[in-house]
């Protein structure tokens, strides 16, 4: 006879392993931050703004990291203006900037764009959690 405690111990790890191997978005990006730097103050036309991408396993980590990417690329001003789970993404034009997020990179492009509210916003970057 099999005892019952070491059954439901063995249950509840197949469940958790398949949870964590599976393909649900939800558990996909557990832990995993990503955040966008920008320093707009490079470009004179929407989309020109130098940027860095971060990742990391909390906000801080991940912010840090876009920071350190947007001065790597040669960017004098970067601030931090998004950090997320999923997709982020910026859009900017001469005047007016916009930030979004969504479940796909698609979803989050188009999220900025309507946030920067502006005919001459172009994106600048976008990025999912894991690609």
């Amino acid at each position: 006879m099999v005892n019952k405690k070491l059954m439901t111990a063995l249950q509840a790890v197949s469940v958790a392993a398949a949870l964590l191997i599976g393909p649900g978005s939800a558990f996909a990006h557990t832990g995993s931050w990503d955040s966008i730097a920008v320093d707009d103050t490079r470009g004179s036309r929407g989309g020109d703004a130098g940027y860095g991408v971060g990742t990391g396993n909390s906000q801080a980590i991940a912010k840090q990291e876009a920071m350190a990417a947007c001065a790597k690329a040669g960017n004098d001003s970067c601030a931090v203006m998004l950090t997320y789970q999923t997709c982020g993404a910026y859009a900017s034009s001469r005047t007016k900037y916009g930030t979004g997020t969504g479940d796909t990179e698609r979803e989050a492009r188009a999220n900025a764009l309507a946030a920067c509210g502006n005919a001459g916003c172009q994106l600048t970057v976008s990025d999912c959690v894991g690609e």
